[in-house]
């Protein structure tokens, strides 16, 4: 094998947080920071389609009053420097930068996080599947898991919720099978599966739901996370 520096595909593709290849070598998948999905034919090294079906839609309005909640809440924290005013100089200023980080909490709201934590293809190289994070405080983005049609670059499904959720739990882990059975891993090793093409739980787990059980009693009783799953990929 070689190594070899390649120029940024065409498209303006510059950076991402996720990478992925379909598992016929034909298609990389970059997903950026934002959430938007760049699928990148390897052939001819050009964006096929940029991916935003799985975020939500931003109108003017709404980034208008994103912008000013974002522009009350710093101002509020400015206001919460009480030393800003009584103390002049360097060393003013500097204890008055300690004041305020110690009087300032750091919520993980204001860190946020990618906008998609987790993608796969499936071994038949048909379905992509994402799943998006939950925004901060201040933003309209939803936690989901959402399936493309790699054939028409278009989005396929938005799964729902499992039985018992009205939102999406956070996902530690997911795999998707050549026979379209998408496998999710989330909170105390419950194991989810999907029929890909129904958009709908797969048997075994409606025979779980109806039993009200999230996992199989050997799966619940282990200790840790579940942080990977994987099929075979031969159907």
């Amino acid at each position: 094998w070689t190594l070899r520096k390649q120029d940024n595909p065409a498209g303006g593709v510059t950076c991402a947080h996720l990478l992925l290849f379909t598992p016929d070598g034909k298609v990389l998948v970059a997903v950026g920071v934002s959430g938007a999905v760049n699928v990148i034919d390897l052939e001819s090294w050009e964006v096929m389609q940029s991916l935003k079906a799985h975020l939500p839609k931003h109108s003017a309005a709404a980034s208008a009053l994103e912008k000013a909640a974002a522009k009350d809440k710093a101002g509020k924290r400015k206001g919460t420097d009480p030393l800003a005013a009584k103390i002049g100089g360097a060393a003013g200023a500097s204890a008055a930068a300690g004041a305020v980080a110690r009087s300032v909490a750091v919520l993980s709201a204001d860190v946020g996080c990618p906008a998609v934590s987790h993608a796969c293809a499936s071994a038949d190289n048909q379905w992509l599947a994402l799943v998006t994070t939950r925004a901060g405080s201040s933003g309209r983005r939803a936690a989901g898991v959402h399936v493309y049609n790699l054939d028409t670059l278009k989005l396929h499904a938005s799964l729902p919720p499992p039985p018992g959720h009205a939102v999406w739990p956070p996902v530690a882990a997911m795999a998707l099978s050549a026979a379209g059975v998408l496998a999710l891993a989330v909170r105390d090793n419950a194991l989810l599966a999907y029929d890909i093409e129904s958009a709908q739980l797969a048997p075994w787990s409606s025979a779980l739901a109806a039993a009200s059980v999230a996992a199989p009693a050997e799966l619940a009783a282990l200790p840790g996370q579940i942080c990977g799953l994987s099929f075979d990929p031969t159907p």
